[in-house]
């Protein structure tokens, strides 16, 4: 018997600020996110158990997040008063700043799996522009006919996104940037969009599906050999092995207020 839609709800994680931006990672089941507030980027598995702080230096307003699994890469932007998209490994690791050019306020952020692309949205600029995943290559989508872009997803052709200002979702051609439409109108305060179909999650093995590549927490991808590292809860030391957490507090409250 099957939940009726909405039902069944629960908590995973608690005691976030104001996490603008969420992702999952389909291969190693974990989720990401980022907050505003407290200016971190954060993981924890899927039932929100060995959370962790990943990344927390030079921070200023991170917004959206979007993971590449298959090259263990996540990518997000920051809105703050340097503005950038930056990449890092899935564990932190290997960080980047891939654009800090042309841009002001970047709220949506998308990748392109199959073509190797980063599109992302800016709502002070007005447009939709793409580059590759190391950020050369950068051209412009749409220009100057966008208000107030905020998510955006693509699914095959299709570039999708949320506008503030009309209070709708909108869509066109992702590599012309025309056939450019309202497709629902009417929403409150329309937030993320998120397109999940098999061809946007494809399944490989890593060194994380193993066993959980030994580590007895966190088994967190990485782009550089041995292409992913053991990690502990945030508060939790990893012991000498690389593998193995200490005992100690597993569950950590951190209140700024």
């Amino acid at each position: 018997l099957k939940e009726a839609l909405g039902t069944g709800q629960a908590v995973v994680v608690s005691g976030l600020t104001s996490p603008d931006g969420l992702a999952c990672d389909w291969l190693g089941k974990k989720l990401y996110w980022t907050d505003s507030e407290t200016n971190r980027i954060e993981v924890a598995n899927l039932d929100g158990t060995s959370r962790k702080v990943l990344v927390w230096m030079d921070l200023d307003q991170p917004r959206a997040i979007a993971l590449h699994p298959g090259q263990r890469y996540m990518y997000w932007t920051d809105w703050g008063e340097e503005p950038r998209i930056e990449r890092a490994g899935m564990d932190g690791s290997s960080r980047k700043v891939l654009v800090n050019e042309n841009i002001h306020w970047p709220n949506g952020l998308t990748i392109d799996l199959v073509e190797e692309k980063l599109y992302w949205a800016d709502a002070k600029l007005s447009f939709i522009h793409r580059a590759n995943l190391d950020g050369s290559a950068r051209e412009p989508v749409v220009e100057g006919t966008l208000t107030h872009p905020f998510a955006l997803t693509l699914s095959k052709e299709t570039l999708y996104w949320t506008d503030w200002q009309t209070r709708s979702i909108h869509a066109c051609n992702k590599h012309s940037g025309d056939k450019t439409r309202e497709i629902l109108s009417g929403i409150y305060s329309p937030m993320d969009i998120q397109v999940l179909e098999p061809y946007r999650q494809p399944y490989i093995i890593t060194p994380c599906s193993n066993n959980n590549g030994g580590c007895s927490h966190l088994c967190l991808l990485s782009p550089v050999q041995p292409f992913y590292s053991c990690a502990c809860p945030t508060g939790v030391q990893l012991k000498a092995d690389g593998k193995t957490c200490k005992p100690g507090r597993i569950s950590v409250h951190i209140n700024n207020n």
